[in-house]
Protein backbone atom coordinates (compact mmCIF):
# COMPACT_ATOMS: atom_id res chain seq x y z
CA UNK A 1 0.00 0.00 0.00
CA UNK A 2 1.51 2.94 -0.97
CA UNK A 3 1.75 6.21 1.64
CA UNK A 4 -1.46 8.32 1.91
CA UNK A 5 -2.26 11.53 3.14
CA UNK A 6 -5.57 11.92 4.69
CA UNK A 7 -6.84 15.25 7.32
CA UNK A 8 -8.03 15.12 11.08
CA UNK A 9 -10.33 17.66 12.48
CA UNK A 10 -9.70 18.49 15.96
CA UNK A 11 -12.76 18.41 18.04
CA UNK A 12 -11.41 20.28 20.92
CA UNK A 13 -8.37 22.15 22.35
CA UNK A 14 -6.57 21.83 25.93
CA UNK A 15 -6.19 24.34 27.97
CA UNK A 16 -2.96 24.10 30.52
CA UNK A 17 -1.01 26.03 32.75
CA UNK A 18 2.01 24.96 30.86
CA UNK A 19 2.90 25.84 27.90
CA UNK A 20 6.36 24.40 26.84
CA UNK A 21 6.85 20.58 26.22
CA UNK A 22 10.23 20.43 28.03
CA UNK A 23 8.42 22.02 31.45
CA UNK A 24 5.33 19.30 31.56
CA UNK A 25 6.17 16.56 33.99
CA UNK A 26 5.96 12.92 32.89
CA UNK A 27 3.24 11.70 34.50
CA UNK A 28 1.02 15.22 33.46
CA UNK A 29 -0.27 17.97 35.85
CA UNK A 30 -3.05 17.89 37.99
CA UNK A 31 -6.07 20.00 36.34
CA UNK A 32 -6.16 21.41 32.89
CA UNK A 33 -9.21 21.28 30.91
CA UNK A 34 -10.58 19.91 27.80
CA UNK A 35 -12.49 22.93 25.83
CA UNK A 36 -14.96 20.54 23.05
CA UNK A 37 -15.68 22.22 20.31
CA UNK A 38 -19.90 23.72 20.14
CA UNK A 39 -20.36 21.78 16.49
CA UNK A 40 -19.12 18.34 18.52
CA UNK A 41 -21.36 19.04 21.79
CA UNK A 42 -23.95 16.36 21.30
CA UNK A 43 -21.22 14.04 21.29
CA UNK A 44 -20.41 14.50 25.08
CA UNK A 45 -23.90 13.15 25.78
CA UNK A 46 -22.95 10.68 28.68
CA UNK A 47 -19.76 10.97 29.10
CA UNK A 48 -20.49 12.12 32.79
CA UNK A 49 -21.42 8.38 33.49
CA UNK A 50 -17.82 7.80 33.15
CA UNK A 51 -14.79 8.52 35.64
CA UNK A 52 -11.75 7.96 32.86
CA UNK A 53 -11.49 8.98 29.50
CA UNK A 54 -8.78 8.06 27.33
CA UNK A 55 -7.49 11.47 25.46
CA UNK A 56 -6.43 11.54 22.24
CA UNK A 57 -4.19 14.59 21.25
CA UNK A 58 -1.87 15.70 18.28
CA UNK A 59 1.20 16.81 20.26
CA UNK A 60 1.47 19.54 17.35
CA UNK A 61 5.05 20.84 19.42
CA UNK A 62 6.94 17.10 18.76
CA UNK A 63 9.42 16.40 16.71
CA UNK A 64 8.24 14.31 13.79
CA UNK A 65 11.83 13.09 12.68
CA UNK A 66 12.76 11.15 15.37
CA UNK A 67 12.59 7.29 14.64
CA UNK A 68 15.03 5.65 17.53
CA UNK A 69 15.29 7.29 20.60
CA UNK A 70 19.37 8.18 21.98
CA UNK A 71 19.85 5.68 24.54
CA UNK A 72 21.97 8.35 26.89
CA UNK A 73 18.29 10.62 26.70
CA UNK A 74 16.07 7.14 28.14
CA UNK A 75 14.88 7.49 31.59
CA UNK A 76 14.12 4.27 32.19
CA UNK A 77 16.36 1.59 33.56
CA UNK A 78 15.76 -1.95 31.95
CA UNK A 79 16.12 -5.18 34.18
CA UNK A 80 16.96 -8.22 32.88
CA UNK A 81 16.93 -6.95 28.86
CA UNK A 82 20.21 -7.01 26.98
CA UNK A 83 19.06 -4.97 24.14
CA UNK A 84 16.64 -2.47 25.48
CA UNK A 85 13.90 -0.87 22.94
CA UNK A 86 14.76 2.37 21.54
CA UNK A 87 12.34 2.71 18.27
CA UNK A 88 9.87 5.48 19.08
CA UNK A 89 6.89 2.76 18.33
CA UNK A 90 8.34 0.84 21.20
CA UNK A 91 8.02 3.42 23.41
CA UNK A 92 5.77 6.21 24.64
CA UNK A 93 8.21 9.41 23.72
CA UNK A 94 5.57 12.05 22.15
CA UNK A 95 8.64 12.35 19.79
CA UNK A 96 7.46 10.34 16.73
CA UNK A 97 6.47 10.61 12.66
CA UNK A 98 2.95 10.92 14.16
CA UNK A 99 2.60 12.76 17.51
CA UNK A 100 -1.13 11.14 18.28
CA UNK A 101 -0.94 10.64 22.11
CA UNK A 102 -2.87 8.94 23.78
CA UNK A 103 -3.66 9.51 27.69
CA UNK A 104 -5.82 8.30 30.54
CA UNK A 105 -6.88 11.03 32.50
CA UNK A 106 -9.81 11.19 35.35
CA UNK A 107 -12.37 13.22 35.02
CA UNK A 108 -12.96 15.97 38.08
CA UNK A 109 -15.56 17.71 36.10
CA UNK A 110 -17.77 18.41 33.19
CA UNK A 111 -19.40 22.17 32.83
CA UNK A 112 -21.04 22.22 29.38
CA UNK A 113 -17.98 21.94 26.91
CA UNK A 114 -15.11 21.66 29.28
CA UNK A 115 -14.22 19.12 30.77
CA UNK A 116 -11.73 19.56 33.89
CA UNK A 117 -9.15 16.60 34.21
CA UNK A 118 -6.42 14.85 36.07
CA UNK A 119 -2.61 13.48 34.95
CA UNK A 120 -2.90 15.71 31.63
CA UNK A 121 0.45 15.44 29.86
CA UNK A 122 -0.74 17.95 27.00
CA UNK A 123 0.67 21.39 26.68
CA UNK A 124 -1.71 24.45 26.22
CA UNK A 125 -2.98 24.71 22.77
CA UNK A 126 -2.48 20.97 21.71
CA UNK A 127 -5.23 20.22 19.88
CA UNK A 128 -7.65 17.14 20.73
CA UNK A 129 -8.35 14.66 18.30
CA UNK A 130 -11.14 12.03 20.37
CA UNK A 131 -11.88 11.16 23.45
CA UNK A 132 -13.50 7.69 24.36
CA UNK A 133 -14.54 5.92 27.45
CA UNK A 134 -11.56 4.04 29.86
CA UNK A 135 -13.13 0.68 30.55
CA UNK A 136 -11.18 -1.36 33.23
CA UNK A 137 -12.96 -4.56 31.96
CA UNK A 138 -12.17 -4.92 28.68
CA UNK A 139 -9.06 -2.09 28.68
CA UNK A 140 -7.25 -3.92 31.30
CA UNK A 141 -4.69 -6.87 30.61
CA UNK A 142 -3.11 -8.77 32.88
CA UNK A 143 -0.04 -11.72 32.78
CA UNK A 144 1.33 -9.33 30.12
CA UNK A 145 5.20 -10.06 28.50
CA UNK A 146 7.07 -6.77 28.45
CA UNK A 147 10.53 -5.46 29.62
CA UNK A 148 11.09 -4.52 33.06
CA UNK A 149 11.72 -1.46 33.30
CA UNK A 150 11.79 1.78 35.94
CA UNK A 151 12.81 5.18 36.23
CA UNK A 152 16.49 5.62 36.57
CA UNK A 153 15.78 8.70 38.81
CA UNK A 154 14.55 7.83 42.40
CA UNK A 155 12.34 10.66 43.00
CA UNK A 156 10.74 10.19 39.92
CA UNK A 157 10.75 6.29 40.55
CA UNK A 158 8.79 6.62 43.35
CA UNK A 159 6.49 8.96 42.04
CA UNK A 160 5.71 6.36 38.60
CA UNK A 161 4.85 3.40 41.71
CA UNK A 162 3.33 5.64 43.68
CA UNK A 163 0.70 6.72 40.71
CA UNK A 164 0.18 3.26 40.18
CA UNK A 165 -1.47 2.10 43.41
CA UNK A 166 -3.15 5.20 43.67
CA UNK A 167 -4.69 4.36 40.18
CA UNK A 168 -5.38 0.86 41.81
CA UNK A 169 -6.77 1.72 45.03
CA UNK A 170 -8.27 4.74 44.22
CA UNK A 171 -6.26 6.65 47.77
CA UNK A 172 -3.09 8.74 47.37
CA UNK A 173 -1.82 8.77 50.89
CA UNK A 174 0.64 7.81 53.26
CA UNK A 175 -0.15 4.39 52.83
CA UNK A 176 0.68 4.24 49.01
CA UNK A 177 3.81 6.34 49.75
CA UNK A 178 5.35 3.22 51.74
CA UNK A 179 3.65 0.74 49.67
CA UNK A 180 5.69 2.53 46.85
CA UNK A 181 9.32 2.25 48.90
CA UNK A 182 9.16 -1.40 49.22
CA UNK A 183 8.52 -1.66 45.86
CA UNK A 184 11.66 0.48 44.74
CA UNK A 185 14.22 -0.73 47.24
CA UNK A 186 13.05 -4.40 46.08
CA UNK A 187 13.54 -3.30 42.92
CA UNK A 188 16.96 -1.84 43.23
CA UNK A 189 17.86 -4.98 45.31
CA UNK A 190 17.88 -7.24 42.03
CA UNK A 191 14.13 -8.44 43.04
CA UNK A 192 12.32 -6.98 40.02
CA UNK A 193 9.34 -7.60 40.78
CA UNK A 194 7.75 -7.47 37.41
CA UNK A 195 9.82 -10.87 36.09
CA UNK A 196 8.27 -13.89 35.67
CA UNK A 197 10.74 -15.91 37.73
CA UNK A 198 10.07 -13.21 40.80
CA UNK A 199 6.72 -14.53 43.12
CA UNK A 200 5.29 -12.42 45.87
CA UNK A 201 3.80 -13.47 49.03
CA UNK A 202 2.06 -10.64 51.27
CA UNK A 203 -0.02 -10.80 53.78
CA UNK A 204 -4.18 -10.28 54.15
CA UNK A 205 -4.74 -6.52 53.24
CA UNK A 206 -6.50 -5.94 50.65
CA UNK A 207 -4.61 -2.22 49.59
CA UNK A 208 -1.73 -4.49 49.92
CA UNK A 209 -2.90 -6.84 47.60
CA UNK A 210 -3.95 -4.65 45.36
CA UNK A 211 -1.07 -3.04 44.95
CA UNK A 212 0.66 -6.07 43.77
CA UNK A 213 -1.39 -7.62 41.73
CA UNK A 214 -1.23 -4.44 39.50
CA UNK A 215 2.53 -3.21 40.35
CA UNK A 216 4.16 -6.94 39.51
CA UNK A 217 1.37 -8.28 37.37
CA UNK A 218 1.09 -10.98 39.45
CA UNK A 219 -2.28 -12.63 39.42
CA UNK A 220 -3.25 -15.98 41.35
CA UNK A 221 -4.00 -17.80 38.51
CA UNK A 222 -0.12 -17.75 37.26
CA UNK A 223 1.06 -18.66 40.53
CA UNK A 224 2.90 -16.20 41.46
CA UNK A 225 1.49 -14.54 44.45
CA UNK A 226 0.46 -15.92 47.58
CA UNK A 227 -1.53 -14.27 50.36
CA UNK A 228 -0.75 -15.70 53.95
CA UNK A 229 -3.27 -15.00 57.13
CA UNK A 230 -1.23 -12.59 58.50
CA UNK A 231 -2.29 -9.63 60.50
CA UNK A 232 0.56 -7.94 60.20
CA UNK A 233 2.21 -5.73 57.34
CA UNK A 234 4.75 -7.55 55.31
CA UNK A 235 5.81 -8.87 52.06
CA UNK A 236 8.00 -11.15 50.75
CA UNK A 237 9.82 -11.00 47.13
CA UNK A 238 10.98 -14.39 45.88
CA UNK A 239 13.74 -14.98 43.17
CA UNK A 240 15.15 -18.47 42.90
CA UNK A 241 16.58 -19.72 46.38
CA UNK A 242 16.66 -16.04 47.32
CA UNK A 243 13.89 -14.02 49.43
CA UNK A 244 13.94 -10.25 50.50
CA UNK A 245 11.08 -9.85 53.11
CA UNK A 246 9.87 -6.62 55.23
CA UNK A 247 7.70 -6.66 57.73
CA UNK A 248 6.88 -3.25 59.90
CA UNK A 249 9.21 -2.79 62.50
CA UNK A 250 6.03 -0.40 64.36
CA UNK A 251 3.81 -3.34 66.32
CA UNK A 252 1.02 -0.67 66.01
CA UNK A 253 0.66 -1.84 62.20
CA UNK A 254 0.50 0.53 59.09
CA UNK A 255 -1.36 3.35 61.41
CA UNK A 256 1.69 3.63 63.60
CA UNK A 257 4.08 5.02 60.43
CA UNK A 258 1.27 6.99 59.10
CA UNK A 259 1.28 11.19 60.21
CA UNK A 260 5.17 12.15 59.10
CA UNK A 261 7.34 8.60 59.48
CA UNK A 262 6.70 7.94 55.92
CA UNK A 263 9.31 10.49 54.88
CA UNK A 264 11.74 8.20 56.86
CA UNK A 265 14.51 5.57 55.14
CA UNK A 266 12.75 1.95 54.59
CA UNK A 267 15.15 0.08 57.24
CA UNK A 268 13.84 2.84 60.01
CA UNK A 269 10.21 1.68 58.86
CA UNK A 270 10.71 -1.96 58.13
CA UNK A 271 12.62 -5.23 59.66
CA UNK A 272 14.65 -5.89 55.80
CA UNK A 273 15.76 -9.84 56.02
CA UNK A 274 17.09 -11.11 53.38
CA UNK A 275 17.88 -14.49 52.59
CA UNK A 276 20.33 -16.05 50.07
Amino acid sequence: MNETEFKINPIGVVHSAISETSKMPKDGISEAKIEIFEKYLPAMHGLEKFSHIYLMCFFHKSDRSLLRIDPQKVHFRYANCEDAPLGVFSGRSPARPNPIALTVVKIKAIQGREIEVEHCDAVDGTPVVDIKPYNGGIDRFMNLSIPSNAPKKLDMKLRWVERIITNVTGSSDAAAKIIAKIFVDAFDRGYVYTDKNVWLVVSNIPRLIDSALFLADATFSSGRLMVIDEKDFQITFIRGNASLKYRLADARGIDGIIGGKEDKNIEELFEVVETI
